[in-house]
């Protein structure tokens, strides 16, 4: 039995979906320096990853990281953590600068539909 829906598209095991979404997530927490967890900032752009990950006290391998990072051949393989990018955090500061804004912008969210199911939860809440 084949393991994608029609057109391959996406795994037929909702199980696998949750896991590569997990994942991606907690990477993505890890390169900007929040614990996975807790979500809590631990470490400051540009500080090494090496020692952000040892204050939340989690095992990672480095290397999954390496398709986030550009290393050139020859060049030191240094993970750091990284802030946003340039655009998002010009969104992200006009957001909490304007209090319309701030306040439509959380409205938004406060008026979503309620996950369908426990697999749009766990999305949700990861």
């Amino acid at each position: 039995m084949p393991r994608t829906t029609v057109c391959r598209w996406l795994p037929k095991d909702p199980a696998a979906i949750q896991t590569f979404v997990s994942d991606l997530l907690v990477c993505s927490h890890i390169i900007h320096g929040h614990d996975p967890k807790t979500h809590v900032h631990v470490a400051k752009v540009g500080e090494s990853l090496e020692t952000a990950i040892s204050r939340t006290g989690i095992t990672f391998d480095l290397s999954c990281l390496r398709c986030h990072y550009r290393f050139t051949v020859g060049q030191e393989q240094a993970y750091t953590v990284h802030g946003l990018h340039p655009i998002v955090q010009e969104f992200q500061d006009y957001i909490e600068r304007e209090g319309v804004v701030y306040t439509a912008f959380n409205e938004m969210f406060e008026q979503a539909p309620p996950p369908q199911n426990k697999d749009q939860e766990k999305i949700m809440w990861t």
